[in-house]
Order: C-alpha cells, then structure tokens, then sequence
C-alpha cells in the first residue's frame, strides 16, 4: 500500500533502524463464516500512532507524519500552515493560522477540476524567489471530507475505540494526485491568497480584506518563523503586495470550493 503512494521515494538501501514499524493485524474467518478483522497498530518509535481497522487509515497517518518531519527539515523555506494549487500557472495560496483538514478536501477537489498540486495542509516559499514550491505526496483527505471522493473505495471505515489517545483529527486516507486527473506543479508565484474561515451559520463570501489584516493572518500561519524571523516577514509582505487578498467564509469545503472556482472561468465547468 505504501508503496502505491511512495514508490518514487523508494531507496535501495537505508539505516539499520526503523523509525516506523506497524503490525498489520490478522485476518481470519470463524467457524460459521463470521469474519475477523484484526486491528491494525502503528509506531512511531515506542510511540502508538494509529490504531484501527483500516489499512488505508494507517498509511494516511503514516505518510501525514512522513510529510511534517520532511517539512521540517525543510529549513531553506518559509513553511506555512496551508493549501496550495497551480491555477493557470499562477499560484493560489489557502493559509490557516491552525491545523484545519478541510484544506485538504478543498485542495483535492480542486485538483479534479484542472489546478495543479503543490500541498494540501503544508506549503514551501522559496524566499529568494517568492515561489511556491510543491510537497510531492499524495493528497490526504479527512474523514468528513471522504463524501466527496468516489476515487476512495468504501466508505470511512470504523473509528477507534472512544477515549483512546489518538485524536481523530488525525484520519486520513491518502489519495494520489494522479487519481484525482492532475500532476504535481513546478515552482510558481503566488497570484491570490485566500483566507478559509467555517462557520456553518455565515453567509458564503470572498471578499478582499486590507493588507494589515492579510499580513496578520498570513505571519499566524507560518510553522518556522522561530527560523526566519523579521525575513519572513518581509518575504509575507512582498507576497501580499503582488497577490490578490482575499477571505472566504463558507459553511463547508463544498460551499469554499463553489466560490474559488467561480472567480476562474473554465476551471469548475
């Protein structure tokens, strides 16, 4: 399974440790024909990361923790909390000052309608360049957001027992971006960024906000500001000066992708 969704990472050789290990459970029939399911573990470390019934679960935590130790070590960037597509070769940039998974559902339904992909919940600034620059890995789509997705065979599979450690925010199936029609984007410059806000009783909108209260929003989503400091801010500031500033409220990710692709002619059809 990981494989699907990794196979271009793949190395020939690596370290003698395992800094991921998972027991994949055991399938078994009883007597009577009654099938069951193991549960399914994964660690990180001695850490318990996953646990459940669904292989397609525990690959999505897998390749989410995957994801958050490259970034960080991704010091040459400006990281930020947010969703990232290539519309038209010009970069739309979805910032959220806290972990928010319904980018991801947005960014994946984006990428079926014609944008390119170059994260779901984490983007990459290049700042000498201003650029955006593509986190290569498969699209992971929230539990909530799985509704949306008919390329994701079956439907959520069951949640883990209650009052377990593990946050259920932390469901996610990987889909590959091919799957969704699309391809990973080159380097791009960012041509609008759009601040999501839920609020399931607002009034859907995307309105253009001042820049003083962009450059608030947008320094709220920065994951390594403790590395750039005031360069970051001024890489923020000529990012805000050559883009488009806008926020969005909606009620769901439909509802959010509704008005993105409303504003570009073509692209939702």
């Amino acid at each position: 399974m990981l494989r699907r969704h990794l196979a271009s990472y793949r190395t020939e050789q690596g370290p003698d440790w395992s800094l991921f290990s998972a027991d994949c459970g055991i399938e078994k029939v009883l007597p009577g024909g009654k099938a069951v399911h193991g549960k399914k573990r994964l660690y990180w470390g001695a850490m318990l990361s996953y646990y459940g019934h669904s292989l397609d679960e525990m690959a999505g935590r897998l390749i989410s923790m995957v994801r958050d130790l490259v970034a960080d070590r991704s010091k040459q960037f400006i990281r930020l909390r947010a969703g990232a597509v290539s519309q038209g070769g010009i970069g739309l940039l979805l910032p959220s000052p806290r972990p928010e998974s319904r980018l991801a559902t947005i960014v994946g339904m984006l990428l079926r309608t014609g944008a390119d992909h170059l994260g779901d919940e984490v983007a990459l600034i290049d700042p000498v360049l201003r650029q955006l620059h593509p986190l290569a890995l498969p699209v992971l789509i929230p539990r909530e957001g799985v509704v949306h997705f008919p390329e994701l065979d079956g439907g959520p599979p069951r949640r883990a027992r209650a009052g377990r450690s593990i946050r259920d925010e932390a469901w996610r199936r990987p889909l590959s971006v091919a799957a969704l029609g699309s391809r990973e984007a080159g380097p791009v410059s960012v041509g609008r960024i759009v601040f999501p806000q839920f609020d399931a009783g607002a009034r859907p909108e995307l309105v253009p906000i001042p820049s003083s209260e962009a450059t608030f929003l947008l320094t709220q989503s920065v994951l390594n500001l403790d590395v750039w400091r005031e360069r970051a801010l001024i890489v923020l500031t000529d990012l805000l000066r050559g883009a488009e500033s806008l926020r969005l409220a909606a009620g769901s990710p439909q509802e959010a992708f509704e008005l993105l692709t409303a504003r570009v002619p073509g692209a939702a059809g």
